[in-house]
């Protein structure tokens, strides 16, 4: 075997270098990202199911499995004549630590530039870079902390949120703050399990806590200038920040679109920030990575992704009981029956019933809860008044929430009053903004410019969402009617072939004879034309 060594840079740009001090040639970032994944492990050893998390957590555990046998392929090819560096088995991936050293560099930032295009690797990397900067153990080195102690001090210890305003309570931009500070709060706490911290309280736990400052200036007028900032800690590294002008209400009005938009955009970035391991909290033990990680699956609508997520947010209640995780149950549940094509509605109906209605003894104020119950009561009861008023429910509990919106929207397309429905939808777009499901609210808006006849509309909005999240089956689905109904023939045989990449069974012909293939919209929009789908 050989004693050749090579170095692993990870402080600024990768680099793999051989011993004789060249560069290798790593084909793709992914593959990059496995090498430097495994080389920063202390025992430069992970685990598959890990690994495939992180890199390819859109995809369902086979295909991810694959493509983790395909990228150590290429890893081994790397090292070329000394491929036997990289070792694997049925549960785990280490490079030979007697072989690779590990240069951390002392400029640059942790992996700069590396981008995979994947949501999971960006929340370990930003955990990297958060853990290099504040001099704290990374969050993947935890289980070198052990102990009954610590043990227990993990089991007790929850995320904790400072805010800190810039001017006193008592003056008009103090008391625009607070306002600005609750809605913020109020939209995590639906989120997360967060424990609201002090300064003082914040000063003895060290890092291991977000703080959210707020800062407000006069402005032209009657406008207000809003700053706010996410730090680490206190003095800790600026993780995040946004900026915005707007007119602040009377107190008890409704925010104008633009702080609500700031207000969203804030606690998005805070829930993707508490969702990430620390070194106090592992992926294990905190509710709030599976409540994150099951939402992403969720949203995705990928083969396999309701099981996925159903399994994630078990896992978050059995940790932290909340009717929040039961309303997702509830939510995955319509989801499943819409997308088998109305298959098992005796049992996901009674499955949907029973979380419904104890997590509205839990949290019926919460928007994210208001809303699923909303989907669940229209989908399953036809309920359209009840479902109507809880999703205006949600949109009242928390204005800033565009979920609460599409809600909305979506019980008005089905109570064909389109042009609240329009409007409702429109809002989501502008509340989801810089957010990982935009995707999401782009098209229900182009499920309402096609009720409303704006099929142009439509194809801009579907288009938009696919580009977002080019694997959103119903995106494609949509995209596929409304170009054949312009005889964009072409168009809709690129959206086909698309489609038929997540699903080998889906054709053309079953649009048009499968009563049972999920386009119920489609049809009744007139999107499925039979003589135009011959062409296909």
């Amino acid at each position: 075997m050989s004693t050749r060594v090579y170095t692993v840079k990870v402080g600024g740009r990768f680099e793999l270098v051989a011993p004789d001090g060249t560069e290798l040639v790593v084909p793709s970032q992914k593959v990059q990202a496995l090498i430097a994944m495994l080389a920063v492990d202390p025992r430069m050893t992970r685990q598959r199911a890990w690994l495939q998390d992180k890199l390819w957590s859109d995809r369902t555990a086979e295909k991810g499995a694959n493509s983790l046998r395909q990228a150590l392929y290429k890893v081994r090819q790397a090292f070329g004549d000394d491929s036997d560096i990289v070792s694997a088995n049925r549960s785990t991936v280490s490079l030979d630590a007697n072989r690779v050293l590990v240069d951390p560099g002392t400029t640059g930032l942790f992996l700069e530039g590396m981008d995979v295009g994947d949501q999971e690797f960006e929340h370990w990397l930003s955990a990297e870079r958060v853990a290099r900067i504040s001099g704290s153990p990374p969050a993947d080195e935890t289980h070198l902390v052990s102990g009954p102690a610590v043990q227990r001090l993990r089991q007790k210890i929850r995320r904790g949120l400072v805010v800190e305003f810039s001017n006193d309570r008592g003056t008009i931009l103090g008391r625009q703050e607070q306002m600005f500070g609750d809605i913020v709060q109020r939209s995590v706490c639906e989120m997360l399990d967060i424990e609201p911290v002090t300064r003082s309280e914040a000063a003895e736990r060290g890092g291991d806590l977000l703080v959210l400052e707020l800062q407000a200036t006069s402005g032209r007028g009657d406008q207000t200038g809003l700053r706010v900032a996410v730090y680490q800690g206190l003095g800790g590294a600026d993780l995040w920040s946004a900026s915005t002008v707007a007119r602040f209400p009377e107190p008890g009005a409704p925010f104008e679109a633009a702080l609500l938009n700031l207000s969203h955009r804030t606690s998005a970035a805070l829930t993707d920030l508490l969702c990430r391991p620390t070194p106090m909290l592992t992926l294990e033990n905190d509710p709030n990575y599976f409540a994150g990680a099951g939402l992403r699956r969720m949203y995705s609508m990928l083969p396999g992704s309701v099981q996925e997520a159903r399994q994630m947010f078990e896992a978050a209640y059995d940790l932290r009981p909340r009717g929040l995780y039961l309303a997702m149950g509830a939510q995955l549940a319509v989801i499943d029956f819409v997308e088998s094509g109305g298959k098992n509605r005796a049992d996901l109906s009674a499955q949907a019933d029973e979380l419904c209605a104890k997590a509205m003894v839990e949290e019926s104020t919460n928007s994210m809860v208001l809303s699923s119950v909303a989907h669940a009561r229209m989908v399953f009861d036809d309920d359209l008044v009840t479902a109507g008023e809880l999703s205006r429910m949600g949109v009242l509990a928390n204005p800033s929430n565009p979920m609460a919106w599409s809600a909305l929207a979506n019980v008005m397309l089905n109570c064909e009053r389109f042009d609240e429905a329009a409007q409702a939808a429109k809002t989501a777009i502008s509340l989801s903004k810089e957010t990982f499901f935009r995707y999401w609210t782009e098209f229900q808006f182009a499920t309402t410019a096609v009720s409303l006849n704006q099929n142009d509309l439509a194809i801009r909005h579907a288009e938009r969402a696919r580009a977002l999240n080019p694997k959103y089956r119903p995106a494609l689905r949509y995209l596929i009617g409304l170009h054949a109904s312009k005889d964009s023939f072409d168009e809709a045989r690129r959206a086909v072939t698309r489609l038929q990449r997540l699903e080998a069974d889906t054709s053309p012909d079953r649009f048009v004879n499968d009563d049972k293939y999920p386009v119920r919209m489609m049809r009744r929009a007139g999107l499925i034309d039979p003589t135009r789908f011959q062409e296909l």
